[in-house]
């Protein structure tokens, strides 16, 4: 879909002589330097680096384990406008996160502050520019605060800089706003979907800057994938100097094409143009997905009228090596893998992720929750920014047809109904409903009782279950489901996380039980595959949870802990923090959701085997598998937990090397054990 942006914008500039929205990629020629200073005075600060955007300053301390990691970071860039642009133009400054607290200088003024390590923010700096060359500079600082969510780095940490990149963007003096909350300016509702038509409020939030009324046309028009206009709407208004506008424009669409989830994730653009008596026209391009969802009670999920289960994974973005300055390459990469694995839904969790991520959750067709960092722990004076951040999320990704639920809160406590926490999530309900009346609202809490205080302050809730983890045994997970849904049968439910962890340098031939899962160091990957042999099932029979996902896709960084023989880490991905390896687990779910072919030996990383007689597992979604061990053929295998999962009793293995191979048809898969007795 990325060309799609260039060729519409390739016909604007074709069918025009306006002059349009300039947006041009501010991360280059950057200098950075950590200093302590209040403001930009820089002949008293040390020596500046060279930095190219998205960075991070902290990143190999955290994810070593080091506590000292927070710090106050400082970013210069010289910035050049041309004359016609002061004086004919307003120029902003976009950055797309900043952690976890900002504030942007221009020539030495301070421009604005931002506050949330997560969402973008956006500052007109117009008034601050001056001929020939200007100064940028921005101080970020990482220290939690307890007026800042995440109030702390307890489950993750804040990594500081300017993680997400910048951008510069000039738009004419009558314009669609970029300051919006650093939105769009654009929301793209919809409503009264089906395959024979769908209805859609096209509104921009206007401003124009000039000192006289200006009449305007505001034109919508609707793209095709392959180009073509599919429909068109427009508005002509005046506005008034100064005040923000919003301006709607009625567009009924004649048998969309649905965005359907992973079946067939179609995408429209809409092309969004303000044009001024002066032939001047300012422009956003925003996607659209036309869908329409809903949730039953006991049949779980529904995508355009059929049913649709919701089952995936938890994404934290951070990568070893480079923590939360992930560039395009590496989101590609995790989209891929989770795409690879076959889940329909995705919990981005604890905080807005990158604009990038979610372009690419379009273009798969998963479904998206997405939510805010009110996350842990509480202080009592994190109120409005918690405030500030469920707006900044809604406004920023309202467009996004991949999204389907605001997260308010995970793991947050209140004592009752009128406590803090259960106060402030109903204020953040009321927040997203206002600003987005369509999708709903989703609020997470650790304990499993479904009539705590802080639970049904949202549309649904989502609650963490850990059994046979944490606390409890496996078979826990079956009690809880049903003893939850017959205790409060009104409260629609999702299994926000369940998981366990496993080192793939850690491993046992037999399955171990005798770890803390705390403060233990040992965390063999076995377990993590059997926790989840054992959970999958459960979860599978029950469609009336509305979701579920497993905790985590990746490993990644918590500071200060030390479990499992790597400091600051936890390993409940089924893929490695590098991304280099898929764990057994991780071919567990493929096996079971994706349409690829699977067909995988489980245990392969148990090399060399100390003893002689194992059961061999192979997990097939091609049916029942062969194994050949040194050239003969064994007996078939038994079932194992699924339809999917095999068990070859008994196999004994010869000293030296033993070669393994599952196959069934042409489909194979070849494991070399050494055994040494």
């Amino acid at each position: 879909m990325k060309w799609l942006f260039g060729l519409v914008l390739s016909l604007v500039v074709a069918s025009s002589g306006f002059a349009e929205r300039i947006r041009q990629p501010f991360n280059d020629g950057w200098e950075f330097a950590k200093a302590e200073a209040q403001t930009p005075v820089f002949q008293s600060m040390p020596d500046f680096t060279p930095v190219t955007l998205p960075h991070t300053w902290n990143s190999q301390d955290i994810q070593s384990g080091s506590k000292d990691f927070e710090a106050v970071g400082w970013y210069r860039k010289s910035l050049r406008v041309p004359p016609e642009w002061l004086r004919q133009r307003r120029i902003f400054l976009r950055f797309g996160a900043a952690g976890s607290v900002a504030q942007v200088f221009v020539n030495g003024a301070r421009a604005g502050e931002h506050r949330g390590a997560y969402s973008a923010f956006c500052f007109e700096v117009t008034p601050f520019l001056k001929r020939g060359t200007n100064s940028v500079a921005v101080r970020v600082d990482n220290h939690a605060r307890p007026d800042v969510i995440p109030i702390n780095h307890g489950l993750f940490p804040m990594f500081g800089g300017l993680s997400r990149g910048s951008e510069l963007i000039v738009t004419p003096k009558v314009n669609i706003v970029p300051d919006d909350y650093a939105s769009s300016g654009v929301k793209l509702r919809q409503s009264n979907v089906s395959r024979s038509s769908a209805e859609l409020a096209v509104t921009a939030k206007v401003q124009n800057l000039t000192p006289d009324y200006q009449a305007v046309l505001l034109r919508a028009t609707i793209f095709e994938r392959n180009g073509e206009v599919k429909a068109r709407g427009e508005v002509s208004t005046t506005l008034a100097s100064s005040p923000t506008t919003a301006v709607t424009i009625p567009i009924r669409i004649r048998k969309p094409h649905l965005w359907d989830g992973l079946r067939d994730p179609y995408l429209y653009q809409v092309k969004v143009e303000l044009i001024d008596k002066f032939g001047e026209s300012d422009v956003v391009i925003q996607p659209l997905g036309i869908r329409s969802y809903s949730i039953d009670a006991k049949r779980g999920f529904f995508l355009n009228g059929r049913s649709y289960r919701l089952y995936g994974v938890c994404r934290h973005e951070d990568w070893q090596g480079t923590g939360s300055a992930v560039s395009k390459a590496q989101h590609e990469q995790d989209i891929a893998l989770i795409k690879e694995i076959g889940a329909t839904s995705i919990r981005l969790a604890h905080y807005q992720q990158s604009d990038y991520f979610y372009q690419l959750c379009d273009e798969a067709g998963i479904v998206v929750w997405a939510e805010i960092p009110f996350v842990n722990a509480v202080s009592g004076q994190e109120e409005e920014n918690a405030k500030q951040q469920i707006t900044e999320l809604v406004r920023q990704n309202f467009n996004h047809p991949s999204i389907v639920f605001w997260g308010l809160h995970n793991e947050v406590y209140g004592k009752n109904y009128v406590d803090q926490v259960p106060r402030v999530t109903r204020q953040l309900h009321e927040i997203a409903k206002l600003e987005d009346p369509d999708r709903f609202t989703v609020a997470t809490n650790g304990d499993g009782g479904p009539l705590r205080s802080e639970n049904g302050m949202a549309d649904l809730q989502g609650i963490n279950r850990y059994y046979g983890w944490y606390y409890g045994k496996f078979d826990d997970l079956e009690t809880w489901a049903s003893k939850t849904l017959a205790t409060r049968p009104g409260m629609k439910v999702a299994l926000a996380e369940y998981g366990a962890e496993g080192n793939v340098d850690q491993q046992s031939e037999t399955l171990r039980f005798d770890f803390n899962a705390v403060n233990g160091q040992f965390f063999p990957e076995n377990f993590e595959t059997y926790f989840h042999e054992l959970q999958w099932p459960v979860i599978e029979k029950h469609p009336e949870l509305w979701a579920s996902y497993v905790w985590n896709m990746f490993d990644f960084t918590v500071p200060g802990w030390k479990r499992g023989g790597v400091d600051a880490r936890n390993m409940k991905g089924l893929v490695t923090y590098d991304r280099k390896t898929k764990k057994d687990a991780f071919y567990w779910y493929k096996a079971h959701w994706s349409r690829e072919t699977v067909l995988h030996i489980v245990g392969r990383r148990v090399n060399p085997r100390r003893e002689r007689r194992m059961d061999v597992e192979v997990f097939s979604n091609v049916g029942k598998p062969d194994l050949i061990l040194n050239d003969i053929k064994l007996l078939p295998p038994i079932p194992g937990r699924t339809d999917r999962h095999w068990i070859f009793k008994g196999v004994m293995l010869k000293p030296g090397g033993n070669v393994v191979i599952a196959s069934r048809g042409d489909k194979k898969d070849e494991v070399v054990w050494s055994y040494s007795p």
